[in-house]
């Protein structure tokens, strides 16, 4: 019978594993994996069956978007955006990370449509090897996922430069109205039935 085995770096350990994927946690998909180390790799093994493909690749995706896809936004922030600062960075990235949330449908389901092609290109390699380095696999593959990713990073990069101008233009307007005297000691501002505004243009185009 054909086995599943995912490497899980040479930090990683039965009982803690650096907060990427633990064997408790793989349980929760359905499944019930064998946990043990190789030299120095930790590796999870997993009885070949079509539904524990399902499901291991539905795991591994969260495991990826939860604990490489801020490394990985950070650092195509930094090779294509470097005129960005840390903090306008570290803005773009939370702005990206609150489509995990339920709150806003869209987002929501820009990151199910991450999360399943993360999954898809998992399953792809498990119908053509049985082991897979997680960490290799983050760095070398998932290709889909990182144009996804990179269509997404850049999108929110431009809707930050545009708030940024716009905020700029509206505090150099601002400190413009700021420094002219005022001329006006008091301004009533009155609200009219729309009737009666066309009534008073029109009165006033007769007096001209």
């Amino acid at each position: 019978m054909r086995t599943l085995y995912v490497g899980l770096g040479e930090n990683a350990n039965e009982n803690n594993l650096v907060g990427r994927v633990d064997k408790e946690s793989i349980r929760d998909y359905g499944l019930d994996p064998n946990c043990f180390e190789d030299e120095s790799c930790t590796y999870l093994s997993v009885p070949y069956t079509s539904s524990a493909v399902s499901s291991l690749s539905i795991a591994l995706a969260d495991c990826i978007l939860k604990n490489y896809e801020t490394k990985i936004i950070y650092n195509s922030l930094s090779k294509s955006y470097s005129f960005l600062s840390d903090s306008e960075k570290h803005k773009i990235m939370e702005d990206i990370h609150q489509n995990k949330a339920n709150k806003d449908l869209v987002n929501a389901l820009m990151f199910q449509q991450r999360r399943l092609k993360v999954a898809e290109e998992i399953t792809e390699y498990f119908e053509i090897d049985d082991q897979l380095d997680l960490d290799g696999f983050v760095n070398f593959r998932l290709r889909e996922y990182r144009k996804e990713l990179d269509y997404l990073i850049e999108d929110r990069v431009e809707k930050y430069m545009i708030e940024k101008e716009y905020n700029e233009f509206i505090h150099l307007l601002k400190c413009f109205v700021d420094s002219r005297p005022s001329k006006t000691t008091k301004l009533h501002v009155v609200f009219y039935p729309s009737n009666l505004i066309h009534c008073l243009i029109r009165t006033c185009d007769q007096l001209n």
